[in-house]
């Protein structure tokens, strides 16, 4: 196989991917330096795409490719921001993100009926939605999930039985509700949570081996009782704190060594103690019970 020909190229760029996504894994401490890495190797196997698509006109596998490439460039710049802090990261993150998206939109224009393009589509969308959320623009996101929200309800309402629509629409609620909390319309958050723990609930009871939905259960939880907490409903933000611990409480049983789990149970204990605090309670709430 030649090093200049297209199969060698795409297959070179696959296996810098994989190393990035190795390197990303492993990562359980958040290294700024190991996401640099990962990050490094996701650059190179962009730049290898990107020289591809300028030799003639991209083919949907090519198509894909870039939209991974960028993908995991923007993923990368928002977890580089959440250790370093600087904001310039998640604005790179949220240009590699509309890059994905621009060429997902070609490839659902060259099929629109294509259930598969459409929900990258959507996915696309939901990520350009959190880093809106992340840089505070609480209108984009909200009309970017505004564009996804449609199509995951709809894939999911075209096959009852495909799990992977549902845990879609699921995901979409959970996200979501933290951007209407954000905006301050906390009824109407805590009502996308409450959808998303009922399918989350229903996903994992379809399938007691998997361990995917107790992030994401506790994660619901915890944006509930942020958008109780922020509107005043004390007793049902420290309800929902509770349940979003005994949630990760069953998760570390099921994983046990899982270290997301024990950094957000610590977090998620703090925000207990603190609802607790009766001199808390009075300052924000301006009740007692």
């Amino acid at each position: 196989m030649q090093p200049t020909s297209e199969l060698y190229q795409r297959e070179l760029s696959d296996a810098l991917t994989y190393l990035g996504d190795a390197l990303a894994a492993s990562d359980d401490q958040w290294s700024a330096d190991r996401i640099r890495a990962a990050r490094d190797s996701y650059s190179r196997a962009l730049g290898i795409r990107q020289r591809l698509a300028a030799r003639g006109t991209m083919s949907p596998a090519l198509q894909r490719g870039l939209i991974s490439a960028y993908n995991r460039m923007g993923y990368t710049g928002s977890s580089l921001w959440k250790v370093t802090g600087d904001i310039s990261e998640l604005r790179g993150a949220f240009l590699n993100h509309e890059q994905s998206e621009r060429i997902r939109i070609a490839l659902l224009s060259a099929d629109p009926g294509n259930a598969a393009n459409r929900r990258l589509v959507a996915d696309g969308w939901m990520d350009i939605a959190q880093v809106q959320q992340e840089l505070g623009d609480v209108p984009g996101a909200l009309a970017s999930f505004d564009s996804a929200g449609p199509v995951f309800q709809s894939l999911a309402d075209a096959d009852r039985a495909n799990v992977e629509a549902r845990r879609d629409l699921a995901y979409f609620h959970e996200n979501v509700g933290g951007v209407l909390s954000d905006a301050r319309q906390f009824s109407l958050a805590v009502q996308h949570e409450r959808i998303a723990v009922s399918m989350l609930l229903g996903l994992q009871h379809a399938d007691v081996a998997s361990k995917e939905e107790y992030f994401h259960i506790a994660h619901a939880h915890e944006t509930m009782a942020h958008a109780f907490d922020l509107g005043g409903s004390i007793v049902p933000a420290l309800n929902s704190y509770v349940d979003a611990s005994a949630t990760i409480h069953d998760w570390m049983v099921a994983e046990p060594n899982n270290a997301r789990a024990d950094r957000m149970l610590n977090d998620i204990n703090h925000r207990i103690a603190s609802l607790r605090n009766p001199t808390r309670r009075t300052v924000v709430s301006g009740i007692t019970f």
